[in-house]
């Protein structure tokens, strides 16, 4: 399943610019970055306690459909690609 505003919006009752602008406040960044972040702070964990465990594996683990989108977003947050991250 994935996380939106909308999602959020129906869930607590309020409009998803609302629900996005008080999150904001709250934890600094958008829902949306604050879940990528939460991601990847699972997937480095997952990937420190197996390190045999395939990319794919942790990408659909973590809530992304495909691991190219895993690989790029996992680069972008920590600087290196997921397999750089394991041999590190």
């Amino acid at each position: 399943m994935s996380i939106t505003n909308e999602l959020l919006s129906k869930k607590f009752g309020f409009v998803p610019s609302y629900i996005s602008r008080i999150f904001k406040l709250r934890k600094g960044v958008s829902p949306s970055e604050y879940l990528t972040k939460y991601r990847i702070k699972v997937a480095k964990k997952l990937l420190t306690d197996d390190p045999d465990m395939m990319v794919k594996e942790v990408a659909n683990i973590v809530g992304f459909k495909e691991s190219y989108y895993f690989s790029k977003t996992f680069k972008r947050e920590t600087g290196m690609w997921p397999t750089e991250f394991v041999s590190s």
